[in-house]
This record gives C-alpha cells, structure tokens and sequence, in this order.
C-alpha cells in the first residue's frame, strides 16, 4: 500500500474510534447529569421527609454511578486497546518508509543536478571575470595611459574583480557542495566502475 491508501485506512480506523469515544464520553456526561438531579432530589426528599421518593433518588444515584463507572471503564479499555495488529503496522511502517525512501532519492538525484547546474554557472561567471579583468588591465594599463591615474604611486584600476566581489556565489557554492547528499553522490560518481566478473 502507498502513503495515500495507509492514510485512508488509518483516517477510518480514528473516525470510528472517535465515534465510540464520543459515544462513551456523552453517556459519562449524562450520567453525572443525572447523578447531580438525583442527589439534589434525595435532598429535598430527606428535608420533606418523604421516604418513597428519597428511596427512588438513592435508586438513580445508585444507577448513576454504576453508569460512570461502567462507561468510564470502557472508555479507559478503548484507548488502552490496539486498533490494528503488530503485523499490519509493521506492514504499514515498511510501506511508508519504502515510498519515502524512494521519493528522497528521487529528489535527491534532482538536486544534485541542479547544484552541478550551480557550479558550472559559477564557475563560468568566476572565468568570466578573470578574464574580463586581465583584459581591463591590458587595456588600462598597456594601452591606454589616462592622465588622471597613469603614473602616480599607487594608480587606480579598473577590476571587475572589485565590481563584482559582492555577489556571493562563492558561498553559495561552498554551502551547496557541502550538503552530506551531495558529497555522498559525488563520492558514488568518483569511485570507479567494475568490470563483470571483477574481483
């Protein structure tokens, strides 16, 4: 069974276990109710000093409390009580943990694609700017003298090093190949295939 189904199954089994818990819990309700009248009537009954009707409130007093003892035991047996048998929840626990085990290295094998994705654009911008900035400063400094900067001690360049020092993606990149999956996967890829028959 999928998780879908087991949660069908498991959905049904609580609604009718609700049921009887509320069932159990009115009738307690009700029999304390009537506990409550018949008491107050076995009052009034002894200060008017009229047996027959004292005697039929000890009755329902009696009666009451034997309900709420009788319910409350019952109540306490349903949520002491299993609802499905050790081999069925062994069977629905393995179900699960299949499914999930299968969805996890789905998404898994997913993202590793998409970090690798990351990296290489990463690693495309990094070599772009590299190269962007070895060109900047041959066009700066070998081919272009500008009078405001060329000769002083310490002339200004143009990095695009500097430009672009602040977008992150080196973290993001140490981040993203650190995850244990990731590492895990790449791990699997770098270790060499064997040949059949292969000792």
């Amino acid at each position: 069974m999928n998780i879908k189904e087991i949660k069908a199954v498991a959905d049904k089994l609580m609604t009718k276990v609700n049921e009887q818990r509320k069932s159990l819990t009115d009738k307690i309700s009700a029999s304390e109710k009537q506990l409550e009248a018949s008491t107050e009537q076995a009052n009034e009954a002894y200060t008017s000093q009229n047996d027959k009707l004292y005697h039929s409130a000890q009755d329902s007093i009696r009666t009451a409390k034997d309900s709420i003892e009788l319910f409350t035991r019952q109540l306490s047996e349903l949520d002491g009580k299993s609802h499905i048998t050790k081999e069925e929840y062994e069977q629905y626990k393995a179900d699960i943990f299949a499914e999930l085990d299968n969805l996890v290295e789905t998404s898994e094998a997913h993202l590793v694609a998409l970090i690798d994705e990351i990296v290489a654009s990463v690693y495309n911008v990094r070599s772009a700017v590299t190269d962007a900035n070895e060109l900047l400063n041959q066009l700066q400094i070998r081919l272009y003298h500008d009078p405001k900067y060329y000769g002083k001690p310490e002339p200004i360049r143009h990095s695009a090093e500097d430009k672009y020092k602040n977008l992150g993606h080196g973290y993001l990149v140490d981040y993203l190949t650190n995850l244990q999956f990731y590492k895990d996967a790449k791990q699997i890829e770098a270790e060499p295939a064997k040949m059949w028959g292969a000792k």
